[in-house]
């Protein structure tokens, strides 16, 4: 994710300024090492490095963004899920699925894969210490969201499980997200999310069908898909499906 339509105005946890070489705590240690491109930034804690500029962000490889011009106001998360430009053929699938998105008021989401395909404990990675998560949202085809659930201390690992916990929903709005291993038939996934000071940032409603959730694990390579040619609602303030 990077935080470039206000400089250094949307930027979140586990982003650093590219040209300071510490920690930023506030203005004070930007300032000290270029006063011209440094606002309010948040703490903030990794960067992709100057040597990293020569990368591409190449769906699904977790790979940095690029930031090479020093003239550049921008913030990058620490591991980009880089979510597919169009959806996977290869991913897990399930026989029922919902997703809800609103607009009016305040901005929610909710998706929900149930009786998936199987999923071993392996695939669920270790997003406590590595593994990042990412729901993407296409329509017609065409990626309209990128949603990131950060690997770190707001996840719970379980026997068959992992669960993300983040009420006050910092990161890309998520606040609940889980994903549960199983045989054929009992893996399943949840992702909710609210509107917390613009960071959900849902897509301009009604979208263009078919609608595909995707959630991918950038550590194992492993997606849950659901996709839904017909919508229940599809407005301007509301999209609702479900499969079957």
């Amino acid at each position: 994710m990077t935080c470039e339509e206000t400089p250094c105005a949307k930027c979140t946890v586990h982003c650093k300024h590219p040209v300071c070489s510490v920690e930023c705590q506030g203005d004070t240690d930007c300032e000290e090492e270029n006063p011209a491109l440094c606002g309010n930034p948040p703490s903030c804690a990794t960067v992709c490095e100057p040597a990293d500029c020569s990368t591409t962000c190449v769906a699904p490889e977790p790979k940095c963004s690029p930031v090479c011009e020093e003239a550049q106001c921008e913030w990058v998360s620490a591991a980009p899920a880089c979510c597919p430009a169009a959806p996977s053929s290869t991913c897990k699938t399930a026989p029922l699925s919902t997703l809800s998105l609103g607009t009016k008021g305040v901005d929610k989401l909710a998706w929900k894969w149930r009786r998936g395909e199987a999923t071993s404990d392996g695939e669920l990675g270790n997003p406590a210490d590595s593994t990042l998560y990412a729901l993407c949202l296409y329509a017609n085809g065409s990626l309209v969201r990128e949603l990131n659930a950060i690997p770190g201390e707001l996840w719970g690992l379980a026997a068959h499980g992992v669960s993300y916990d983040d009420p006050e929903g910092n990161f890309d709005g998520i606040k609940k997200m889980s994903v549960k291993s199983g045989v054929d038939g009992k893996a399943r996934a949840n992702v909710k999310g609210q509107n917390t000071e613009g960071t959900l940032d849902l897509p301009a409603l009604p979208l263009a069908l078919p609608v595909v959730a995707q959630l991918y694990n950038n550590d194992e390579g492993v997606c849950w898909t659901s996709s839904f040619p017909e919508a229940r609602k599809n407005t301007e303030t509301g999209f609702q499906a479900k499969q079957p």
